[in-house]
């Protein structure tokens, strides 16, 4: 049995025996699924490892596929979308990644074409796998698409203001909003989801493995998100 597989028995049977301390502690889980994604806020950064960045996606599929009824929340969503419903550029894009994926994820890394994992560093597993029907629901971490807009805008803006010496202060008004304010979003959206929804006792979110979703307690309780072993980078 390989590691990847040892581990993701291990993260399944974590969450799904329920005699343990924290389960009995923690009514409703999120699963935190921290990814190695493309840069897109600091060009200072240089080019993206897509190396690197596909193979943090391929573990991320492979745990989604896995546990396919667990809800999805993700970073990269402003807006719920559902693949029945997908139009326009999305159905386009969601077209070649068909192509490019006839077979579904394979089975193993090294199995993965040139082009697959251009797809998986560029797309990423959730939409990836959205098109091509694993998962039927991606799940939007704001509030919606205005809101998003407005935060990345004031991000953008105070990036543009930043000389390629200067270091970024963790108390910021750029770090609190790449930080503190998403994060936030996201935990907002999942504890609502969780209200409408009292039946569902866990959901995946895939977000940056440098934020830290535990450290919000006043919105959800830190000790009921974890991290599958096989993601801890």
């Amino acid at each position: 049995m390989s590691k990847l597989i040892l581990s993701l028995t291990i993260f399944v049977m974590t969450y799904q025996i329920t005699s343990t301390a924290v389960a009995d502690e923690c009514e409703y889980r999120i699963i935190f699924l921290p990814q190695i994604h493309r840069n897109v806020i600091d060009s200072r950064l240089g080019e993206t490892n897509i190396e690197e960045v596909a193979k943090s996606q391929f573990h991320i599929a492979k745990i989604i596929l896995e546990n396919s009824e667990v809800p999805i929340f993700s970073e990269q969503v402003d807006e719920n979308i559902i693949a029945s419903k997908i139009e326009g550029d999305l159905r386009l894009a969601g077209e070649k990644i068909k192509f490019i994926f006839p077979f579904g994820i394979p089975e193993n890394f090294e199995s993965l074409s040139i082009k697959q994992k251009e797809q998986l560093a560029f797309a990423g597993a959730d939409f990836v796998l959205l098109f091509i029907h694993k998962i039927q629901v991606l799940y939007k971490v704001v509030e919606n698409r205005s809101v998003s807009d407005a935060i990345f805008a004031r991000i953008n803006e105070l990036m543009g203001e930043l000389k390629p010496s200067d270091k970024i202060d963790s108390y910021s008004e750029l770090m609190i909003l790449v930080d503190d304010v998403r994060e936030k979003a996201a935990l907002n959206e999942i504890k609502k989801y969780f209200n409408l929804n009292p039946k569902e006792k866990s959901a995946f979110l895939i977000y940056g493995k440098n934020h830290n979703f535990r450290r919000h307690d006043d919105i959800f309780p830190g000790k009921c998100i974890k991290t599958p072993q096989s993601l801890n980078y």
